[in-house]
C-alpha cells in the first residue's frame, strides 16, 4: 500500500503542493505534520508517528522530497533502518529515491546529510546576520514595552513603596515587565 506523508514547518505554509504531487503518483491516503521542524525526529511527530503505527510489511511511504521527512541524517538514516527491518520502503517523489535498492539507501544517505548540512548553513547564516545586525546597532528581539520617562516612574513608583502590582496597572503593562525592567 502507498502510504503519504506530508510536512511544512509552519502553520501559515500549505501542503496543497506536496499534496497535489502525491496525488499525482496515485496517494490517496496521507498523513501530515503542520507547524513541525524538519529537525524534529520523523518518530517523534505525530503525524509521522501514526503513520508508523499503520504502516505494515511491503508498504511504501512517500514524501514530496526527503527534507520533508528529516533534516537531520542520522536520524533519516535510522528510520530507513527501522523501515527497511520492518519490509517497508520510503519513496521522495521530487528526489526521485528509493530506499528498496542498495543505490536508493546510498543516494538517500548522501541527501539527508545535505538536507542537514543545509539547515545548518541556514543557521549559521542567520546568526551571522543577527550578529551584523546588533554591531550596526539595530536592536533584535521585540520593542520595549515601556519608555525611559515610563521606566524613571516605575523607579520612582518602587522607591515610594508600590508594590510591582501597582506599578504595572499604572503603566498599563504586565507585573512581569515591571519586574524585568526593575530588575
Amino acid at each position: 500500500m502507498l502510504l503519504g506523508y506530508l510536512r511544512v514547518s509552519t502553520r501559515d505554509q500549505s501542503l496543497d503542493l506536496q499534496r497535489d504531487a502525491l496525488e499525482r503518483v496515485g496517494i490517496t491516503k496521507t498523513w501530515s505534520d503542520e507547524g513541525v521542524s524538519g529537525s524534529i525526529a520523523p518518530a517523534e511527530r505525530p503525524g509521522f508517528r501514526a503513520l508508523l503505527d499503520h504502516a505494515r510489511d511491503g508498504d511504501e511511504i512517500v514524501a514530496w522530497r526527503l527534507d520533508r521527512v528529516g533534516r537531520n541524517a542520522a536520524a533519516v538514516l535510522a528510520l530507513v533502518e527501522d523501515l527497511d527491518a520492518r519490509g517497508v520502503t520510503l519513496r521522495t517523489v521530487s528526489d526521485g529515491i528509493s530506499t528498496a535498492g542498495s543505490t536508493g539507501r546510498l543516494v538517500l544517505g548522501i541527501l539527508a546529510a545535505v538536507a542537514e548540512m543545509e539547515r545548518e548553513v541556514i543557521r549559521e547564516r542567520v546568526t551571522a546576520g543577527v550578529h551584523a545586525a546588533r554591531e550596526r546597532g539595530t536592536t533584535i528581539g521585540r520593542p520595549s514595552a515601556l519608555n525611559s520617562d515610563q521606566v524613571d516612574l516605575a523607579r520612582s513608583l518602587r522607591a515610594s513603596g508600590k508594590s510591582y502590582a501597582q506599578i504595572a496597572r499604572a503603566l498599563g503593562v504586565g507585573k512581569s515587565t515591571v519586574a524585568r525592567v526593575l530588575s
